[in-house]
């Protein structure tokens, strides 16, 4: 399956998004939630303030946000929480294939570097 990572900005779908906001299409914008838009923090924060200066108003669904203090650190909790959270799978998924690799008796060149350093 192949699919893009919230982790980085480039993924079509993000990128049409970005388009149609920049050509004032768009109104309104309704995310689930914000780790939905972007996975870091910096990234949200620069595609709200990228998409909402060309007046369309983003919405959160699971808890709407207000340009309140208290709505802002909360954001930027929840978009902590999101790298963290992305950093977790990123370590799972890499102890998880070397794990695969040693059942398996076929260990690529990087994961042996990596065997002999935890060695």
């Amino acid at each position: 399956m192949t699919g893009y990572s919230g982790a980085g900005l480039k993924r079509p779908g993000l990128e049409r998004l970005r388009d149609r906001a920049a050509l004032r299409h768009l109104d309104r914008l309704l995310i689930t939630a914000p780790d939905r838009l972007a996975r870091h923090y910096v990234h949200q924060v620069l595609l709200l303030e990228e998409i909402t200066a060309t007046g369309c108003q983003v919405e959160f669904l699971d808890r709407p946000m207000s340009q309140d203090p208290h709505d802002q650190l909360l954001l930027q909790i929840r978009g902590a929480v999101a790298e963290y959270e992305r950093s977790l799978i990123a370590e799972r998924m890499r102890r998880g294939r070397l794990r695969a690799a040693r059942q398996s008796g076929w260990l690529p060149y990087c994961l042996i570097q990596e065997c002999s350093r935890r060695s």
